[in-house]
């Protein structure tokens, strides 16, 4: 039997490859417990592999289940954190843009990570766990919200005014998550970046999107019975080119 010591054999790929293959183990064992549980036991299993997480290891690859310990460690922290049942569309904006947004963020990176397609479904077991019941409730409790209260992506629609020569660029399926990591991006090549949130147009698909963050979101307006959700001109209900418009206005 051979016995090892992290201290002494961190830098041997055997070593690596036996604290990937026990962690797989503990990982699959948490698919069949409770949530409680879980949070019980990853920040022992996080605080075990996290070294490896920034070893060379980590660097050729090797180490995705302790990447994902750590991501998942964090998840927990973060589900546990927010708030669910906020009383307001602006306190739920504020919350999720200053916090939960990493929720989703976490989630990207961990289904970023490699695995084999066994492999894989344990790691959406645990999220299925961990995350699912949060993003439930959030979409379930928002919808509650706007059954009581008007939803507040009107507000966003008003003119918007832009000095000359300003070029606005429209991203198709800019998340807020992943917009944080380009605003980073940006920060980071020495480039200066304001933020600002507005509430998402609905149905959030490409067709309503792009009109609702135009310059132009004023002249449209969108039909009860349209059966592809584009808007059409609030002058005369018929559909309209948006560059078109832009041009015009």
């Amino acid at each position: 039997t051979i016995f090892w010591a992290s201290e002494e054999h961190i830098g041997w790929p055997q070593w690596n490859d036996l604290q990937e293959n026990c962690l797989l183990d503990e990982l699959a064992s948490l698919c069949e417990r409770s949530f409680a549980d879980i949070t019980q036991s990853l920040p022992g299993l996080e605080m075990a592999h996290r070294d490896r997480s920034k070893s060379v290891w980590a660097r050729l690859g090797k180490t995705p289940f302790a990447n994902a310990v750590v991501l998942l460690a964090e998840l927990v922290g973060g589900v546990q954190k927010a708030r669910v049942s906020l009383s307001s569309f602006d306190a739920i904006a504020a919350q999720y843009a200053s916090q939960d947004y990493i929720i989703d963020d976490l989630v990207l990176r961990i289904l970023s990570i490699p695995f084999s397609a066994s492999d894989r479904k344990i790691i959406y077991r645990l999220l299925d766990i961990i995350y699912l019941p949060w993003l439930e409730s959030s979409a379930h409790h928002l919808q509650q919200l706007c059954s009581e209260q008007s939803y507040p992506a009107k507000r966003s629609l008003e003119p918007r005014k832009y000095e000359s020569g300003t070029c606005v660029m429209f991203v198709d399926g800019l998340r807020l998550d992943v917009a944080k990591r380009l605003s980073e991006v940006l920060t980071n090549a020495g480039m200066s970046v304001r933020e600002s949130t507005r509430w998402a147009s609905i149905p959030t698909v490409t067709a309503t999107g792009k009109v609702a963050v135009s310059p132009v979101a004023h002249a449209f307006i969108g039909l009860e019975d349209s059966t592809d959700f584009s808007p059409v001109s609030s002058s005369h209900h018929k559909a309209s080119d948006l560059y078109q418009v832009l041009r015009e206005h």
